[in-house]
């Protein structure tokens, strides 16, 4: 059984995660808004161990997504790994960037820009590799216990997602490849109170029938070949 969408909750689309339209406010500064967001963070040593993490890619708000692919594309040597609609108000069209075979993408370029004081703002988010589902679950506690109060997990069928926002309200995304590609975007539920077996077997059996459904590693091997060739 495929698993549920569901829509992003509001506040990880109004900290500049997704490009929904959101209402302009003319008299907040920024260090209002600083503290506003720092209610949920205590600033203080978890007791939970965060595990390691590796960057892996940033996302991008931009105005026109044909002249940014078209730039990183045929200037800097990146080529297109996957593109369509977000299931998001407006439904934006994103493109998934990478010159790295063992990154699905690099740079994730999302329509919807938006310019002007803290409605603003080009960062989607900002990515880190974990390397297991029981590294993701200590990181949620670890950021639970440093004060963060708000969630998203996730299931990109080619990864499994926790996303949560910093002190400031950019969106932190960290992340477990799964051993499968899933053609992109899914922006599926995730339980990770589930045993590890049991998303494993639900994530194979949601995606198995979907197109370019392959291991990861014939998919990382097909896209090495692909940079190769340009």
């Amino acid at each position: 059984m495929r698993m549920p969408r569901r829509r992003p909750p509001s506040w990880l689309c109004a900290a500049s995660a997704c490009p929904l339209k959101r209402r302009r406010r003319s008299h907040t500064s920024h260090s209002s808004c600083t503290d506003r967001n720092l209610l949920v963070y205590r600033g203080e040593r978890p007791l939970t161990q965060p595990p390691s993490i590796r960057f892996s890619h940033v996302g991008l708000h931009v105005h026109d997504i044909e002249v940014m692919t078209d730039f990183y594309t045929r200037l800097l040597g990146l080529v297109i790994t996957d593109r369509g609609k977000l299931p998001l108000p407006g439904n934006p069209q994103i493109v998934f960037l990478s010159a790295d075979p063992e990154e699905h993408h690099q740079i994730a370029l999302v329509e919807g820009r938006r310019d002007g004081g803290i409605e603003g703002g080009v960062v989607n988010q900002l990515s880190f590799h974990i390397d297991s589902l029981a590294d993701l679950r200590d990181m949620k506690t670890a950021a639970e216990e440093a004060g963060v109060t708000r969630f998203l997990p996730m299931s990109h069928g080619r990864g499994w997602s926790l996303y949560f926002p910093d002190p400031e309200g950019n969106n932190i995304e960290c992340f477990v490849d799964t051993p499968w590609h899933v053609r992109q975007p899914v922006t599926d539920a995730l339980d990770l109170s589930l045993p590890d077996e049991e998303i494993l077997a639900r994530t194979e059996a949601a995606y198995a029938g979907t197109p370019d459904f392959q291991p990861m590693k014939s998919w990382t091997e097909a896209l090495a070949q692909r940079l190769a060739d340009k």
